[in-house]
């Protein structure tokens, strides 16, 4: 349960450098900058721990990265065009627990208990009620009907994706053989490998462009100003949380995990609120304490 906490603080801070990069660099250098940094920061950390693991998990490893980090990023990047990214992430949020919740109970047999369910839920509900909260804004387009629904399909996508994403991860974890020593970073990298495979071969031709663009003016010390809160969007996110999510998994399951996660999006509006002045309606504030208190409950009943 500490490591589901601290995946979603990391989480919520790297949404909230995700937006100030994107400002300062473009969406595409960004997203592209994102991926090349913890994919070598986390290869470094894996030569580092020196942490061997079966073929097998490396394998279902690498396509929990394909699905979870490739296919749900993507589709989640395509549909906020669409209808928006508060949309987009309330959809990925809310559907993502109970998709992983089916997939353990059909696929691996593992099903919480009633209680902990019920608390998964109860977060869920208070996500949802802080994210319909907020007025509409620029960030959400009026899309037609077609464009509407092309859009909640990606949404569900997303969700699909890192849903089957963290179950192949915790399939991943049941290949170790018992006693077998465990780094998060690790198990992070080798999903970073399998996502950043596709990333990259979406992004091509931006990449391919972005290279061939000349070297930017200014001096260093300029050029690292305008990437520093891509680095840490980098760092929270895509390394450390994604390494603390790792280990949230070898304890607790899949859905459980995704349900406390989901509760990241507050923790950025916190952030908003607390430097850049984000008002907070009172139906924000409300669903924010219901998700808490989910999250509180949840630790009680052995989460």
């Amino acid at each position: 349960m500490v490591y589901a906490l601290l995946c979603t603080g990391l989480f919520a801070c790297s949404a909230f450098f995700a937006a100030r990069a994107t400002a300062s660099v473009g969406p595409s250098r960004a997203t592209l900058a994102r991926i090349l940094i913890a994919t070598f920061v986390l290869g470094g950390w894996t030569l580092a721990a020196g942490c061997h693991l079966p073929s097998a998990a490396i394998g279902w490893l690498l396509l929990s990265g394909l699905v979870g980090m490739g296919l749900g990023d993507i589709a989640f990047f395509a549909g906020i065009p669409l209808v928006g990214g508060r949309l987009m992430t309330l959809l990925g949020q809310c559907l993502t627990a109970p998709i992983a919740l089916g997939v353990e109970l059909v696929w691996l047999g593992v099903w919480p208990d009633p209680s902990r369910a019920a608390c998964v839920a109860l977060i869920l509900v208070g996500v949802a009620l802080s994210l319909t909260a907020e007025p509409a804004s620029a960030d959400r387009p009026t899309p037609t009907r077609r464009r509407f629904w092309l859009g909640v399909t990606y949404g569900v996508i997303d969700a699909l994706g890192t849903a089957l994403g963290a179950v192949l991860t915790r399939r991943a974890l049941a290949c170790l053989p018992a006693g077998a020593p465990f780094d998060g970073g690790t198990t992070a990298w080798y999903r970073m490998v399998g996502g950043a495979l596709v990333t990259i071969a979406v992004y091509r031709p931006v990449l391919v462009r972005w290279c061939a663009l000349p070297r930017e003016r200014g001096t260093f010390r300029a050029v690292r100003r305008r990437y520093r809160a891509t680095v840490a969007n980098a760092l929270c996110g895509s390394v450390l949380g994604m390494a603390a999510m790792q280990a949230a998994l070898t304890h607790v399951e899949a859905g459980v995990v995704l349900g406390v996660v989901a509760t990241a999006p507050l923790g950025t509006m916190l952030l908003l609120w607390r430097f850049d002045g984000l008002r907070l309606s009172r139906r924000t504030v409300l669903g924010g304490c219901l998700a808490v208190a989910g999250v509180v409950a949840l630790q009680w009943a052995g989460g």
